[in-house]
């Protein structure tokens, strides 16, 4: 923290004014840099912080693929972690996704596909009979995401009934089938609370915009954003002034 404080400091001017849902982004990061050409535990590390400022990471609500090929994470990896090899395995199945007009992959369990875990850059969130549920993560195939524990932490606090539990694709079928799914969103460090636009699955897009009811995900990101410039109180001490 006293790193990333006085980074902050030398780099003031770098920090976006009056532009709405821009901010300065920081990435603390780590990287074992041992003299070494081969495969071992690290003994030395790196430790660099970098920011910058970032505007909006989606210009619009983004589409999503349901993946039922490849496979992100298994039980007893890293796909808990925010570790590069997570997502070198995502890079290919992704430019197949937005050749077929999707942004992003909605990745499933590796051994039956039946599952959700997460979006390649964001934690997933449904509203189901106006119940916020999110995939549990005691499996350790999902990154425990600062901005999804702060929408759930948030969700309570708003009476908004929260459930964090394994959700399936037949699920999520027959909710938009019998017009109980309301809304679905992503929730990340950059990308805050964004909307999803349609899921596709099995060569099948299934559109939101006329079902999708974005109050409890509008509420959430307005509560947010607003606890992270300081136009509403941050009841939970989270946030760290700088002077």
């Amino acid at each position: 923290m006293k790193a990333i404080t006085e980074l902050i400091k030398i780099d003031e001017a770098w920090i976006p004014q009056g532009i709405e849902g821009s901010s300065l982004y920081i990435r603390p990061f780590l990287f074992g840099n041992d003299p070494v050409l081969g495969v071992k535990v690290g003994d030395h590390f790196k430790f660099i912080v970098i920011i910058g400022p970032a505007g909006v990471y989606y210009s619009e609500p983004v589409n999503v693929l349901i993946q039922n090929e490849y496979v992100r994470a298994f039980p007893g990896g890293t796909g808990f972690a925010k570790a590069a090899g997570n997502y070198a395995a995502t890079l290919h199945p992704v430019l197949e996704a937005k050749k077929k007009g999707y942004e992003q992959i909605l990745w499933t369990d590796g051994f039956e596909h039946k599952y959700f875990q997460e979006i390649g850059t964001m934690n997933i969130f449904f509203v189901i009979n106006h119940v916020l549920i999110t995939p549990s993560l005691e499996e350790g195939t999902i990154l425990p995401g600062v901005t999804r524990d702060s929408i759930l932490k948030l969700a309570k606090h708003l009476g908004i009934k929260t459930e964090e539990r394994k959700i399936s694709v037949d699920e999520l079928l027959e909710a938009y089938k019998n017009k109980t799914l309301q809304d679905m969103f992503g929730a990340g460090t950059a990308a805050v609370v964004y909307p999803i636009n349609s899921f596709g699955y099995l060569d099948v897009n299934y559109p939101l915009h006329e079902i999708a009811d974005r109050t409890i995900s509008t509420r959430l990101k307005e509560e947010l954003i607003g606890i992270k410039m300081g136009t509403k109180p941050d009841i939970f001490g989270w946030t760290v002034e700088v002077n």
